[in-house]
């Protein structure tokens, strides 16, 4: 399969159960996370030298808590823009990037909770101008910075990239000034991907013909004018396999070469 990418010019896989030591020699990056890390690092639930996460940081869990996980990629978001928090989070993941399960990847996705809507609790959001999207972007520049600090010291010579994302409710634009907050570091640098499981696949994704399309596309090329002027990567998920027989290969091949032109249009 590795042989099979690097000859076709794919050059990212998932890192459970690929060959680490080819990959690498192909040149091929790995990327790892997702879910289970907020799931696993801030549960509330967690026991922290004795005690739960949630007694000892009731402020980064808010008055809509609801028990720990109920599912693997559905629980209760945290209040995502507290600093203390990020600072944590970012402590704790250090230590799988360098000595555990991620050490060699390359690309760490970090996702909320995947639900239709980000469902904050309500007295997590301080101000009226600032959304559910404006507190996750604090929340991975915080992780970026506290990680890039903490790289420096622990593992110098490791880089790697923060993947963050916007889907369902996160579509929205966060300020200007959130934004700007995320500041690739030396050794760690930002990557945020819009996945676009909402789109219509009855026309490429730059059609017209679809008000959820252009809807994402609007959303698509503000990220895209806002992050670059950040200087800031900014990526796109598709999901081309999208398929009422769930494993069956029946991807939407049709749309595929078109799409391909928009992205590489826009430099994605």
């Amino acid at each position: 399969h590795l042989l099979w990418m690097a000859r076709n010019r794919f050059n990212l896989i998932g890192y459970e159960g690929a060959n680490i030591v080819l990959a690498k020699t192909l040149a091929i990056n790995l990327t790892g996370g997702g879910h289970d890390l907020v799931q696993k690092i801030l549960d509330p639930e967690r026991m922290v030298d004795g005690v739960r996460l949630i007694d000892r940081h009731p402020d980064w869990f808010g008055s809509a808590h609801r028990g720990s996980a109920k599912s693997a990629d559905v629980y209760t978001n945290p209040c995502y823009g507290q600093p203390l928090l990020s600072r944590y989070f970012a402590d704790e993941l250090a230590k799988d990037v360098v000595d555990g399960d991620l050490k060699s990847v390359d690309i760490i996705n970090i996702w909320p909770s995947d639900q239709l809507l980000l469902n904050l609790p309500k007295d997590c959001v301080k101000a009226e101008s600032e959304n559910g999207t404006d507190q996750l972007f604090r929340f991975y520049a915080g992780v970026v910075s506290r990680l890039d600090e903490v790289l420096k010291v622990r593992s110098p010579d490791r880089t790697i990239t923060i993947s963050g994302i916007s889907y369902y409710d996160t579509w929205r634009l966060p300020r200007h000034e959130v934004v700007a907050s995320v500041k690739p570091g030396t050794n760690v640098k930002y990557l945020h991907v819009l996945y676009l499981n909402e789109r219509t696949f009855s026309a490429p994704v730059a059609s017209e013909q679809s008000p959820t399309n252009q809807r994402i596309m609007a959303a698509f090329k503000s990220w895209s004018e806002s992050l670059a002027r950040a200087g800031l990567q900014i990526g796109v998920c598709e999901y081309y396999n999208y398929s009422i027989f769930l494993s069956l290969p029946a991807p939407h091949m049709r749309l595929i070469g078109a799409d391909f032109k928009t992205y590489n249009d826009a430099k994605v």
